[in-house]
């Protein structure tokens, strides 16, 4: 990296050293995805000034202004794309600076790396060439409070019975006797999920064994067919059960009864031949459900019988409009002419209830008259019709900054995972993500958190307990 010219490097030193008290606030930041490791950066930084033999005292000085300077736009509403390019090459260095400085500390070392302080000036020098936006005064007592007021929970996310025509290929209270499976195909975000609950809550009842399972990606066999034999109330066969074992208990469970089994997000055939092995082929007019994206998964599920398999397809226009403005206005509620006109966000969700839920809940939380907003929503998606990535980045982006580091770190969990929330508390407790406030302790803040994600989760739909 080059050095720097000599104008650029005067106007270096002659920005004003950052004041205890803001340096004091920032030193009690949380690591987040917006400011990355600030706090403790920050904190070394305040070890190595009593003594510096590890960084020079420019490097710290600049080190503590560019954490200063990242602390104020984080909290900003809303950031350029530039201001935003700037933050993530600022989070960058910190990670990078709190490396070197562990590596200095554990091996005794002594050398300058003259390449962070390059960059490190050339972070601060692009900050003031381009004019960013002005830090925020961060006050002493600012410890990043927030509130905690949960929004209310809305609708559901749309009508919750069965299709007709599904109900009608399960013959549920028909004569029929033989062993049932009915495949649900579609898309992502097409209703797949939610069609199998709606029918699996409104039948399930009438029969003497139930489950409703999540098969997932890379599955964990062992772990799924467990969770089957718990909702079927079947006896554990012994301490420590292979996957044989768990098939030859179901089967023998299950012969002689009636069951409705959902088996959600199937992803390969030999999965369901594996799990097909559980199931006993006899008369007592059991039902099974499979929800898959995969065409030829769906084809296995069904034996290879196309007519079985019941496709889902996207809402249609009216429908579409009927979902989104029930989210969006409230019954009572007329949708005014000028939002009507820019609704051709509708048209970007292409026909998907999730997309269209999740955007409806993102606008239902602005203004109703502010088509501007709903026209940056509509300019933010892509040209075409939006694939869930894009609806789901969509919704991640306009989370407040404070819960995105939260919703990140629950990828490390398995999907279908049931999150125990005391075990979630204490991780991020653990990670160093939040701090304690005057008159609340650390877990409380913790909890709180959840209990914003899980509100958001139901924004979007409902779900069971608090899988997220």
């Amino acid at each position: 990296m080059e050095d720097l010219d000599a104008a650029s490097a005067s106007a270096l030193a002659a920005i004003a050293d950052p004041d205890d008290a803001s340096v004091e606030a920032a030193m009690q930041a949380p690591v987040t995805v917006g400011l990355g490791p600030v706090g403790p950066l920050l904190r070394k930084l305040h070890r190595q000034s009593r003594a510096p033999d590890l960084l020079s005292a420019k490097q710290v000085r600049l080190l503590k202004i560019l954490c200063i300077w990242l602390k104020g736009m984080s909290e900003e509403e809303e950031a350029s794309c530039l201001v935003q390019w700037w933050m993530k090459m600022a989070r960058e260095l910190c990670y990078d600076t709190d490396d070197h400085l562990d590596k200095l500390i554990a091996t005794g070392s002594r050398a300058a790396d003259s390449r962070l302080l390059a960059r490190v000036n050339a972070a601060c020098e692009r900050h003031l060439r381009f004019k960013l936006s002005p830090t925020k005064n961060i006050k002493p007592g600012d410890r990043g409070e927030t509130s905690l007021e949960l929004p209310p929970v809305p609708l559901p996310v749309h009508n919750l019975e069965p299709p007709k025509n599904l109900v009608e290929m399960l013959a549920l209270d028909d004569a029929e006797n033989t062993l049932k499976v009915i495949p649900i195909h579609g898309c992502a975000g097409v209703g797949k999920t939610t069609a199998a609950r709606a029918l699996y809550h409104k039948h399930a009842g009438k029969f003497q064994c139930r489950a409703f399972v999540t098969v997932s990606r890379n599955p964990d066999m062992r772990g799924f067919l467990t969770s089957m034999l718990k909702q079927l109330k079947a006896q554990r066969p012994g301490r420590f059960p292979d996957v044989p074992d768990l098939i030859d208990a179901i089967n023998k469970y299950l012969q002689g009864k009636r069951y409705f089994i959902v088996i959600d997000d199937m992803w390969t055939a030999s999965v369901w031949n594996v799990i097909w092995l559980a199931f006993p082929r006899d008369d007592s007019c059991s039902r099974i459900i499979t929800t898959t994206e995969i065409e030829d998964v769906a084809l296995a599920c069904s034996g290879y019988y196309s007519e079985r398999i019941y496709k889902m397809e996207p809402l249609d226009d009216n429908k579409s409009r009927e979902l989104f403005f029930s989210r969006v206005f409230s019954p009572e509620d007329d949708c005014p002419k000028h939002i009507k006109e820019v609704s051709d966000v509708i048209v970007k969700c292409g026909g998907l209830p999730l997309a269209i839920v999740n955007i409806a809940s993102l606008l239902a939380n602005e203004s109703k008259n502010v088509a501007e907003k709903w026209k940056h929503v509509h300019d933010s998606l892509s040209s075409t019709s939006v694939g869930m990535e894009n609806v789901l980045n969509l919704m991640y982006n306009s989370l407040p900054s404070r819960l995105r580091t939260f919703l990140l770190y629950l990828s490390m969990y398995a999907q279908g995972y049931v999150i125990k929330k005391d075990e979630l508390v204490k991780h991020w407790v653990a990670e160093g993500f939040l701090r304690a406030v005057e008159g609340q302790g650390i877990e409380e803040i913790a909890e709180g958190y959840f209990d914003e994600l899980v509100t958001c989760k139901q924004r979007n739909g409902p779900s069971p307990g608090h899988r997220l």
